[in-house]
């Protein structure tokens, strides 16, 4: 028996694992993708790889697009071309993305005038389902239609609901997103308020799980919290564009909706702030940054000399701290900072006028990351004024000398024995980056580094 065939086009975060599912239950897939990675990644597992996307519709009658955004599927499909007609006539569209109700509702009588027939197919779930094959699809359709892709979407999903007529789907999907959306900020708000009452995370993570309020998600996002992990599986600028519309979506269906509103200014934030590319519970970083700046600062930031006695009294007491952290001294490659590379140094003292914290800016050469690079060096806040807001109001500050200076980037090392480090700037919007000049092959070093494109 002939395998049937099945296209996929947005070999994204999820489109990959689906694309994959989908060629492991025996099916044809053919798949076309902008880049040769994931087209190359699927290619590896079975699946054929059009030259172009009308290749995709040439081999298949059944088409999935799991694309980004609705600008992507009127630009795979050729919306208001000539182009559109020849593609969708005689084949089923699966809609996979979530977008607007109105939308979707207008593709379909677009597809259905153009002989073509069109599925909605969203999903539940984000990158950690969609590997393991248990996200949820909702489905909505003229119910031949429906009753035609249901196997293929199946073959993505864990369970799979017919939803009735368009767009019963998408509806359904943001009613899903509008319950998780706030379900995670919830948790997020859970973890900061323990955090500022000096509650210890880890049990609280175990307390939940425990209780009958755990869940999948809430278990997998609250050891993200506590490993500091905030590796996309659903990221902040995503969720931001879902819980927008879901907000929409509820205005146009006359409900109240106050959870979702501020769930959405919330991660609205984390975007300004440069979290968009974060897992969405790294919502906790607005959530901290909205107590800081309510809260009564107990300390003032000061431009200082970088050979200042209180800064290098600072210093010292972080060189201490972390030669006993890596039981030696030899633990930073490269040349040591001075007065004399490091043209900005700030540092917090408390309500005494005592330093309790610090930080400098470092200009790289061009030929080291490219022009316009300045590294981030002697960060550090003592253990007593730690969780008090101190340490981000110092990289804050570092955020802004570094644009005065014209640069375009920020980049840091910190090491393997600093957890705490790791996890807070990865809080801060920080991604890591490849090991860098004098630290590349150090087997104790990790970098980090943020663009300062996006003003806060």
């Amino acid at each position: 028996m002939t395998a049937r065939t099945v296209g996929f086009i947005g070999l994204g975060i999820m489109g990959v694992p689906m694309a994959t599912h989908l060629v492991r239950a025996g099916f044809d897939v053919v798949v076309w993708a902008r880049s040769a990675a994931p087209a190359a990644e699927l290619a590896a597992v079975g699946a054929r790889v059009a030259a172009d996307i009308d290749g995709v519709f040439a081999e298949a009658e059944t088409v999935v697009l799991m694309l980004r955004d609705e600008a992507a599927v009127d630009a795979v499909l050729g919306r208001g071309t000539d182009a559109f007609a020849h593609l969708v006539a005689d084949r089923t569209i699966v809609q996979m993305g979530t977008f607007t109700t109105a939308f979707s509702q207008e593709l379909a009588r677009e597809v259905q005038r153009a002989a073509g027939r069109y599925v909605e197919a969203p999903v539940s779930g984000s990158r950690g389902p969609a590997i393991e094959g248990t996200l949820v699809g909702m489905l909505a359709g003229e119910a031949d239609a429906v009753a035609h892709v249901e196997p293929v979407v199946a073959a993505m999903c864990g369970q799979v609901f017919r939803c009735g007529a368009i767009p019963a789907a998408l509806s359904m999907k943001l009613a899903v997103n509008t319950f998780l959306i706030t379900m995670v900020t919830g948790l997020a708000e859970t973890f900061h308020f323990a955090e500022r009452a000096g509650v210890d995370a880890n049990i609280l993570r175990d307390v939940l799980d425990a209780g009958p309020m755990a869940s999948v998600v809430s278990r997998g996002k609250a050891q993200k919290l506590t490993d500091g992990d905030f590796s996309a599986q659903a990221a902040i600028a995503d969720v931001l564009k879902n819980a927008r519309l879901a907000e929409a979506a509820a205005d146009a269906a006359g409900s109240a909706h106050p959870l979702i509103t501020a769930s959405r200014e919330l991660y609205e934030s984390a975007v300004v702030e440069g979290r968009g590319a974060l897992d969405m519970i790294g919502v906790i970083g607005a959530l901290q940054a909205r107590a800081d700046a309510r809260a009564p600062r107990p300390w003032t930031l000061q431009l200082t000399p970088f050979d200042d006695p209180d800064a290098d009294r600072l210093r010292q007491a972080q060189r201490q701290e972390l030669d006993a952290r890596y039981g030696s001294d030899d633990h930073e490659p490269g040349a040591t900072p001075s007065a004399a590379d490091v043209p900005v140094f700030v540092v917090a003292r408390d309500e005494e006028g005592a330093p309790v914290a610090c930080g400098g800016l470092r200009p790289l050469p061009d030929d080291i990351l490219g022009p316009g690079v300045v590294e981030i060096k002697r960060m550090y806040a003592a253990p007593s004024v730690r969780g008090s807001g101190v340490a981000r109001a110092v990289l804050r500050e570092l955020e802004e000398q570094a644009r005065l200076l014209g640069a375009r980037r920020l980049v840091l090392e910190t090491g393997t024995a600093q957890p705490d480090a790791i996890r807070f700037y990865q809080r801060e919007g920080y991604a890591p980056i490849p090991l860098f000049g004098s630290y590349a092959g150090s087997e104790v070093s990790v970098c980090f580094g943020r663009d300062l494109l996006v003003p806060r």
